[in-house]
């Protein structure tokens, strides 16, 4: 049944039978929808494939959880922690009922070492995933500047007293640097003070 499975996994098109004996060493575990098969912060510890149902990958982003990436059937992770030996940055989690079949580390680098041939491919995935990954943090990051903004301009919509607190405000500071400006003209005395000519218009 498992043989079957890999075999329809694009990564491992054309191997041989020999090849396919280092990709079934692993074992099939079975998650409930809502299981998390990683959490953000784990260590890397296996190859794992996506035998049935999805799941779902999310990122941390100050207080929110954004949505990565979602794999299925015939789809595979792990191989960009193994390969670089770093944590993981995302969780992942069941959407549903799902099966995943999983090489330990041991035998993931066993199947690496008799099949060469796929390393190639699992880096240019690793440098697509971590590309993804950095592009959804940086959307998120200005989406949520913009959502700021949007709600300080929606405040102010909402809140014309604010807006004519601050209007007065003004208003009270010009006329307190009106009322500075005639003090200081009458206490420069009359021969200083400026002639205010008025104008009549022609008749």
């Amino acid at each position: 049944m498992i043989t079957e499975v890999i075999r329809r996994v694009l990564l491992f098109a054309g191997f041989t039978e020999e090849q396919l004996q280092y990709v079934q060493q692993g074992k099939e575990i079975r998650l409930r929808s809502g299981d998390y098969v990683k959490m953000a912060g784990d260590p890397p510890d296996s190859f794992c494939i996506v035998i049935e149902g999805q799941i779902e990958w999310t990122s941390r982003v100050g207080k929110q959880d954004v949505y990565v990436m979602t794999l299925a059937d015939g789809e595979f992770w792990g191989h960009e922690l193994l390969l670089t030996d770093k944590s993981y940055p995302v969780s992942g989690s069941a959407l549903n009922a799902a099966r995943v079949y999983k090489l330990e580390t041991d035998a993931f680098w066993r199947m690496l070492s008799r099949c060469p041939s796929i390393l190639r491919r699992l880096v240019a995935l690793l440098v697509e995933r971590w590309r993804s990954l950095g592009t959804v943090e940086q959307q998120h990051a200005r989406l949520a500047s913009l959502g700021t903004m949007a709600a300080g301009l929606a405040h102010e919509l909402n809140n014309p007293a604010a807006a004519s607190r601050r209007m007065f405000g003004g208003l009270r500071e010009s006329l307190e640097g009106t009322q500075s400006l005639v003090f200081e003209l009458e206490e420069s005395g009359p021969e200083r003070a400026p002639v205010l000519v008025w104008t009549s218009p022609a008749a």
